[in-house]
This record gives C-alpha cells, sequence and structure tokens, in this order.
C-alpha cells in the first residue's frame, strides 16, 4: 500500500475517532444534565412527600386534613346534637320559640294594663260627670 493512502486513511480514522470522541462527550454532558434533573426532581417528590406525610415531628397536610375532617365532624355534631342530646340549632329553636312566647304574654299583658287604665279613667269620668 502506498504511505499517502495510509496517511489518507489514519486521517480519516483519527477525524472519525475525533467525532465520535464528540459525541460520546456531548451525550455524557447530556447524561450528566439529566441526571442533575433527575435528581432535582426526586428531591421535589422527597420535599411534597415530607409536606403531605410531615416529618421531623411536624404534622404533615395528610394529618392537617384528618384533624380538620375530625373537627368538622364534632362542629357538626355540636350543631345538630346527637340521640342523647339535641345539639345547638335545637337550643337556638327551642329559645326562639320562648322569646316569642314571652312577647305574645307581653303583648297581652301590655293590652290588659292599657285597658285597665282606660276603664279606670272611663270610670272617673263618669263618676265625676253624674
Amino acid at each position: 500500500m502506498d504511505p499517502c493512502i495510509q496517511e489518507a486513511r489514519i486521517e480519516k480514522l483519527e477525524i472519525v475517532v475525533s467525532d465520535a470522541a464528540n459525541k460520546i462527550n456531548e451525550v455524557a454532558s447530556d447524561i450528566r444534565i439529566i441526571r442533575a434533573k433527575m435528581e432535582d426532581t426526586l428531591e421535589k417528590v422527597a420535599e411534597h412527600d415530607r409536606a403531605l406525610k410531615g416529618s421531623n415531628g411536624n404534622v404533615g397536610i395528610i394529618s392537617n386534613v384528618i384533624n380538620s375532617n375530625n373537627l368538622i365532624t364534632d362542629l357538626s355534631q355540636a350543631l345538630r346534637g346527637t340521640k342523647e342530646e339535641p345539639g345547638l340549632l335545637a337550643d337556638i329553636r327551642e329559645f326562639k320559640n320562648f322569646i316569642a312566647d314571652y312577647k305574645d304574654t307581653q303583648k297581652w299583658l301590655s293590652r290588659l294594663i292599657a285597658g285597665w287604665i282606660i276603664l279606670t279613667i272611663l270610670g272617673g269620668v263618669l263618676v265625676f260627670a253624674k
């Protein structure tokens, strides 16, 4: 073989190897970027998991929702009552009826007193008129 042809082949091989090395470096760089993004994503997932479940004695969102649900259930029972005991709504209705009855009683009592006063005045006028 001719030395010039060999050198041309070697130069082409060197170019091909150099291009392959560059592409391998690019792929390795891309893999490093993907790895960094994956690590960031995994850290964010871990942070979200800690926020949901809680960590280091801190209560998470899930526990807060469960506690809130229990509180809402307790408030609902306090308002509506249970089978054994009426709730606040029943007490309010009962108080409202008591106030309405009291107002009715007050109305009749004031009418009775007003009637008595009018009759007394009319009786006095009639006595003086005679």
